[in-house]
């Protein structure tokens, strides 16, 4: 119980206590939606499914809340706030309905330096007073005794040992020694910041826009203007070169040895978009990929543009081979908050259950418990609903 009650205290103090004492103002929501995936030449829809966190109170938040909303209605909330000098916890969906879980910091705290004082008085009426002044005597006298004269070392009789034998390594296995002293021996013969440098080109000014066609067939719409350039370009020749550079006792890595094919066995690439004279809008992407059939392909995309009265960044991952990738494209932004404020003006005081005052804490935690694990469950149900209706193998 007191643990539970730790927590509720911690995270209510992350959201400001002198901030608190305002009403909520300034709310801005910070959401990911969007969301579809595709599995190979299967798309998973979830563009309906949204996942928003409120925060209101401007730079000093009072009031924080989770939600996720399915097709524009709210399935499940979980907030904290602070009303009438009480840390709450609002829960609310469609299992549990609307509660309120509140803690008293003046309560919780009094009875924390309570237990600190009983904790006190406890180890001191327990403790061997006689002994601890024995002890304190005893290591005195330890520190101010003159040293006894130091006794004549009496010499062991030698003990004859065997040397030991040396294993022999299994054969077709080469042993390989790598001692501290060999560190000592690494070197580098290059300037390894140039081969680095040589990667990058840029920045410079390009003049973009119109409409880009993606990998999946979607279009992406890049608004026109001039956009300041950066690209990182990496790949294993870059990578041979600078190993080439690092010696062993004088002597470079053997790199000369490896197959020609490994010259051309990978590529990384980074590209940045940033955009310039009043272009709000900055783009990029990475591309890494193994130059084989069954290479491993890795990308990722972003776009980041000013909307009316906030900000919002698409994004696209994917990974596979080459045959067969998987991608999951989504949104993140910045709004308003839509619809009604989270704050101490939401929490219903008459209905609201006050752990600290509770005459059962067993019993009132053990609900608290319940009604989160409830609201967890419906958070995790309504984010993977999609997915697993994607799964379902259709009947017949």
């Amino acid at each position: 119980m007191k643990k539970l009650f730790a927590c509720l205290l911690c995270a209510a103090l992350m959201l400001g206590a002198c901030a608190f004492t305002q009403g909520p103002e300034g709310g801005r929501c910070y959401s990911l939606g969007d969301i579809v995936l595709h599995i190979g030449d299967e798309e998973v829809d979830m563009s309906g499914v949204k996942l928003g966190v409120d925060v209101f109170g401007g730079d000093e938040p009072n009031a924080v809340l989770l939600h996720l909303d399915v097709d524009g209605e709210t399935l499940c909330q979980i907030g904290v706030t602070k009303a009438e000098g009480l840390y709450v916890l609002h829960l609310q969906s469609q299992a549990v309905g609307h509660k309120d879980y509140a803690i008293d910091p003046v309560i919780e705290m009094t009875r924390a330096l309570n237990d600190v004082r009983d904790g006190l008085i406890e180890m001191l009426q327990n403790t061997d007073t006689e002994a601890v002044a024995e002890s304190i005597v005893g290591l005195m006298e330890s520190l101010f005794k003159q040293p006894a004269a130091a006794e004549e070392p009496v010499e062991e009789p030698e003990e004859e040992t065997e040397e030991p034998v040396a294993e022999e390594p299994a054969e077709g296995v080469t042993e390989i020694e790598i001692h501290l002293s060999d560190l000592a021996k690494i070197g580098l013969d290059g300037d390894p910041m140039e081969v680095i440098m040589n990667c990058v080109q840029g920045p410079e000014t390009v003049t973009m826009g119109g409409v880009h066609e993606n990998a999946d067939g979607s279009e992406t719409e890049i608004p026109e203007g001039e956009y300041e350039k950066l690209t990182v370009t990496f790949d294993a020749e870059d990578l041979l070169e600078l190993l080439g550079m690092i010696t062993i006792d004088g002597q470079a890595l053997p790199v000369d040895q490896l197959p020609e094919e490994f010259k051309d066995a990978f590529q990384f690439t980074v590209a940045t978009y940033a955009g310039l004279d009043g272009v709000d809008c900055d783009f990029g992407y990475v591309n890494a990929g193994m130059n084989s059939e069954e290479g491993v392909v890795f990308g990722m995309g972003y776009m980041s543009t000013a909307t009316a009265d906030g900000n919002a960044t698409q994004a696209a991952v994917g990974m596979g081979s080459y045959d067969e990738l998987v991608t999951a494209s989504f949104t993140v932004s910045d709004s308003p908050v839509q619809g009604e404020a989270f704050g101490p003006d939401a929490i219903d005081m008459d209905s609201l259950i006050n752990l600290s005052v509770a005459e059962d804490e067993e019993a009132a935690l053990d609900a608290l418990l319940d009604d989160l694990g409830m609201v967890a469950v419906e958070l995790v149900s309504g984010l993977t609903a999609p997915i697993m209706g994607a799964m379902e193998v259709p009947e017949g």
